[in-house]
């Protein structure tokens, strides 16, 4: 009996010596294990924020200018942008032919709203260019104010700014643009569509990203019904998430933004329509 009772009383003390090596084994790995995903939480807050805010300037753009940002999926040529130019400086002086040929017809929906958020100069005459050594024969065809360097701030002179991109999440291709997401793949970046969900040869738009090859396209409320998008009469930004893909498309077609549990890559994307929030948090 005396042995049996010895023999129970060392049980809580063995339990505890077990309790205490998986803590310091917890201790031990989680600092290892943790950067196995490449967002940490306040990684999407960040994005959270940014999109909401990006929301709410595009309606603050809207409210100065009476349209939307293009995305220039259905923008083909410099008398088309100049439609949207003439609301912004109805009296402008630009060279619009020669500034669509070296930056506008770049232009699409990974770069639109760095573009338009960042890029205008506060200058009625002269938005899309500067004229940098005092000489209108060599006035520049276009205002490289996504680099933050001083010279060429003061070179530009006051940007028409509705939302300051951080620089080092910039990436430039040729004259253009886009905005990678936080701490994750610059190269992916931000997509926007706006309110014209439909081209004007009555397809969808999609934007195809070059280095995942997934292509793009803005979210429908019910999947596989083309023509009822969410934000129907105003935008879509859709940001890559924590896996770095945009997302590939069930036998259902382009999948509702609630997300069906089949279409997996879509599940941590972030979007305005959804507050920022990753689409699966519901």
């Amino acid at each position: 009996m005396t042995r049996a009772k010895q023999r129970n009383s060392i049980k809580p003390i063995e339990l505890f010596a077990v309790i205490v090596v998986v803590v310091i084994l917890i201790a031990i790995l989680v600092p290892v294990l943790g950067p196995i995903n490449s967002h940490r939480p306040d990684d999407f807050q960040i994005m959270k924020v940014e999109i909401t805010h990006l929301d709410y300037v595009i309606e603050n753009f809207k409210t100065e200018f009476g349209f939307y940002p293009p995305d220039f999926s259905t923008i083909n040529s410099a008398d088309e942008f100049n439609v949207y130019l003439l609301k912004i400086a109805p009296n402008h002086r630009e060279d619009v032919a020669n500034w669509w040929g070296e930056v506008g017809c770049k232009l699409d929906p990974s770069n639109a709203l760095v573009f338009w958020l960042s890029s205008l100069r506060d200058d009625p005459v002269y938005p899309l260019s500067y004229d940098h050594d005092n000489n209108p024969a060599t006035a520049r065809l276009f205002a490289p104010i996504y680099s933050h360097s001083e010279a060429v701030q003061d070179a530009v002179g006051d940007r028409k700014v509705f939302f300051e991109f951080k620089p080092e999440r910039i990436h430039v291709t040729g004259n253009v643009a886009s905005y990678g997401q936080a701490n994750g793949n610059t190269e992916l970046p931000y997509i926007y569509f706006n309110s014209d969900y439909i081209d004007r040869s009555g397809n969808e738009k999609t934007y195809t990203e070059p280095v995942t090859g997934d292509v793009v396209r803005p979210y429908l409320k019910i999947a596989g019904v083309v023509g009822e998008y969410q934000n129907q009469h105003k935008f879509q930004i859709i940001a890559p998430g924590n896996d770095n893909r945009y997302g590939t498309y069930g036998a259902t077609g382009t999948p509702n933004w609630k997300i069906n549990p089949h279409v997996q890559t879509h599940r941590d994307n972030l979007t305005n329509f959804s507050n920022g929030y990753r689409l699966d948090s519901e």
